[in-house]
């Protein structure tokens, strides 16, 4: 059934393509900065310079995000940088890296970078880093803050393929068409239509012929299941659960959590009830918000593999 919704969203897109230019649309996204979003914040009195970057502001649940920290003085002032509460703000610290303080041309450089990556989707802010100043050898240290850079986290389920096609807003409606339109127009459009008739034709009746039309349950259906505790023991829940994880996108067995979820799953089917693991519908729902997903969205969890 896959192969036919793949077959579906190529027609789809071949149509938009080519009758696209009938209706005068213009496709538009987003333009990423090709130099990053950096913020700079400069002690009046000591002259000490926090830079804070990222390469972008806009990352999928399952990315990852490098924060590199530029921490700038001259003598006699001294700085040292101090690390931010990631957990505080919803991010996992996947790994600090922090270099020598080295001398360059207008003063000492340390520079530090973060990857780090997001529990859930949303709307986050990259940390304010804080550095202890000492404007000279004998003086007090005090403190100042760099800049947060708001950071939006999609779910990976916008990026996919919901399984359906989406209604093409008057593409294939003759009562949309104006009666300004040229005669060769019309036959673009025409053809447009009758492409779409044979595909639905041919879908119809490959449809037909395929098997016994049965399908396994979505990711939604099973993790909700076991949610609710519909397993008929605890050893089918963890195996429903393992099934489930190994379906999900690449990108999200990646992360932390899924990760460590596979891995107790793993533990449980193959313990005989010695692991010391967390409840499977505990788990399940879990999962559930942390993909931020309802049932329309069952779809999208998969990766697309028939």
């Amino acid at each position: 059934m896959i192969r036919f919704i793949h077959f579906i969203g190529m027609i789809g897109l071949w149509l938009t393509l080519s009758v696209g230019p009938v209706w005068g649309c213009s496709g538009g996204g987003d333009v990423a900065s090709v130099h990053g979003i950096e913020t700079q914040v400069t002690d009046p009195q000591s002259g000490v310079t926090i830079r804070t970057r990222i390469d972008r502001d806009e990352i999928a649940a399952s990315d990852r995000l490098t924060v590199v920290v530029l921490l700038e003085w001259t003598s006699p002032a001294t700085a040292t940088l101090i690390e931010p509460d990631w957990a505080q703000l919803g991010w996992t610290l996947i790994e600090f890296h922090k270099e020598p303080a080295k001398l360059t041309d207008s003063g000492f450089l340390v520079q530090s970078s973060a990857l780090i990556e997001p529990f859930l989707p949303g709307e986050y802010a990259v940390p304010v880093f804080e550095a202890e100043v000492y404007q000279s050898e004998n003086a007090q240290p005090y403190r100042m803050q760099s800049l947060p850079i708001p950071v939006r986290v999609r779910s990976v389920l916008d990026e996919q393929d919901a399984g359906e096609l989406d209604p093409a807003d008057g593409l294939l409606d003759p009562a949309a068409l104006e009666t300004s339109r040229s005669a060769s127009n019309g036959l673009l459009l025409g053809f447009a239509l009758g492409v779409a008739g044979i595909a639905i034709v041919i879908i119809w009746l490959l449809s037909r012929s395929s098997g016994d039309g049965t399908e396994s349950p979505s990711v939604y259906a099973q993790l909700e299941r076991v949610a609710h505790g519909r397993d008929a023991s605890d050893e089918d829940a963890y195996n429903t659960l393992y099934r489930v994880f190994t379906r999900l996108d690449d990108r999200l067995q990646q992360t932390t959590e899924i990760r460590s979820m596979i891995e107790q799953c793993e533990r449980a089917r193959f313990s005989a009830g010695d692991a010391d693991t967390l409840d499977p519908r505990a788990m399940a729902r879990h999962t559930l918000e942390l993909l931020g997903a309802s049932p329309s969205d069952a779809s999208n969890m998969t990766r697309g593999a028939a």
